[in-house]
C-alpha cells in the first residue's frame, strides 16, 4: 500500500516527484523519499477548492503533454484558491490546469455544463472531455480561455452521434499502448455505470471540428457495479477502470445502508491475451515529457518514438 488514511482521494496523477492527490479543499503531493514505494511525506500545494458537493469536486486528473495535468470540477462548487500568481476563482462546471514545473494553477475553460467526468489528449496534443451522463464528449481546446468569474464559455458541439450515446458515464480515455491491436488503438474508451452485460463497441467514425480524426470507434464498457471515475491506458499496454460499489446513486439509498462497501475496492486490469505486454519506462510522467533545454537529437528523439500516451496510427 503506497498511502492510506486519504479522504476522497477522486483524482490523483503520477509525477517524477510523487504522487499528486486530491485530498479536499486540498490538491496533495505525496512522496516517497527512501525507495520503499511508500509515501513518507504529504506536502498541501494548494488550498481553497470547494468540498460541498464531494462526488464531483477536483478529480480525474489527466496528464498532458507538457507535463502539467488537468483537473475536472463540477456544478455547484465555488473554489478560491490562494497560488503563488494570484487567487485562481471558479464557480460551477469547468477544468484546471496545474503546472508543477512553475507551481501555477489555471482555470482553463469555465463552461454550462454539469459535471465533467474526464479529458484525453489524442495523438497531435488536442484535449476533449466527457461530461454529465447523457454521453456527451466535447473538443476542449476552442473553449480554453479565460474566462470572467462568474461567465460561461458556450460549449462546441458534440463528437458523439445520438445513436452511440450510454448513460451514466464516467471516465475517458483513449487506446494508445502498443500491446493492443492496431485496429483499437485511436480508440476512444468511456466507462458506462450500470451497463448489464458484455463491453461492446460502435462502429461510428468522429471528426474533430478542425477536420483530424478522432477515432474511428467509440467504445463503452462496464459492468453492473462499476462506477470508474478513472480509466488509463499504462505502458505495460493494460487498461485499469477503478472504483467499485454495490450502491450507486444520488443518496437514493440510506447512508447506513447494509450493502455499502466501506472496506473493498475493484481495479481491474484488462489486457489482449496474444499480445506481449509493453515495457514500463523508468521515471518521467510520461514519455515525451522533458524540461526545457532537454530537447536535443536522439535524446529527444527516443522518447517521442514511442507510442504510449499516443493514440497510435490515424486511420
Amino acid at each position: 500500500m503506497f498511502a492510506d488514511n486519504l479522504h476522497l482521494p477522486i483524482g490523483f496523477e503520477f509525477a517524477p516527484e510523487g504522487v499528486y492527490v486530491s485530498q479536499e479543499p486540498n490538491l496533495v503531493l505525496l512522496r516517497d523519499t527512501n525507495g520503499d514505494d511508500k509515501a513518507d511525506s504529504k506536502e498541501i500545494i494548494l488550498g481553497g477548492f470547494d468540498t460541498h458537493d464531494t462526488h464531483h469536486a477536483i478529480g480525474a486528473f489527466t496528464a498532458d503533454p507538457s507535463g502539467a495535468f488537468m483537473m475536472c470540477e463540477g456544478v455547484f462548487l465555488h473554489s478560491n484558491v490562494e497560488t503563488p500568481y494570484g487567487p485562481v476563482r471558479c464557480v460551477d462546471g469547468g477544468f484546471y490546469r496545474y503546472s508543477p514545473q512553475r507551481g501555477q494553477l489555471e482555470r482553463t475553460s469555465q463552461l454550462s455544463i454539469p459535471n465533467p467526468w474526464g479529458v484525453a489528449f489524442d495523438a497531435w496534443g488536442q484535449d476533449f472531455f466527457l461530461h454529465t451522463s447523457g454521453t456527451s464528449m466535447n473538443w476542449l481546446l476552442p473553449v480554453s480561455v479565460k474566462p470572467a468569474f462568474g461567465s460561461k464559455t458556450p460549449s462546441t458541439p458534440d463528437l458523439i452521434p445520438s445513436e452511440h450515446k450510454v448513460r451514466p458515464t464516467s471516465g475517458l480515455e483513449i487506446v494508445s499502448s502498443r500491446h493492443f491491436p492496431d485496429d483499437v488503438r485511436g480508440d476512444i474508451i468511456c466507462n458506462a455505470i450500470g451497463f448489464l452485460g458484455d463491453p461492446k463497441s460502435t462502429g461510428s467514425r468522429t471528426t474533430a471540428p478542425a477536420g483530424r480524426p478522432v477515432s474511428a470507434r467509440i467504445s463503452c464498457a462496464a459492468a453492473m457495479v462499476i462506477s470508474a471515475r478513472r480509466s488509463g491506458v499504462r505502458a505495460s499496454g493494460s487498461l485499469v477502470v477503478d472504483w467499485h460499489n454495490v450502491l450507486i446513486g444520488h443518496m437514493q439509498h440510506n447512508a447506513r445502508d447494509p450493502l455499502r462497501d466501506h472496506v473493498h475496492g475493484r481495479i481491474y486490469r484488462i489486457t489482449y491475451p496474444s499480445r506481449p505486454l509493453g515495457e514500463a519506462r523508468p521515471g518521467g510522467r510520461r514519455p515525451d515529457c522533458h524540461p526545457v533545454g532537454q530537447f536535443e537529437g536522439a535524446r529527444a528523439a527516443h522518447p517521442l518514438s514511442q507510442p504510449e500516451g499516443t493514440p497510435g496510427p490515424p486511420r
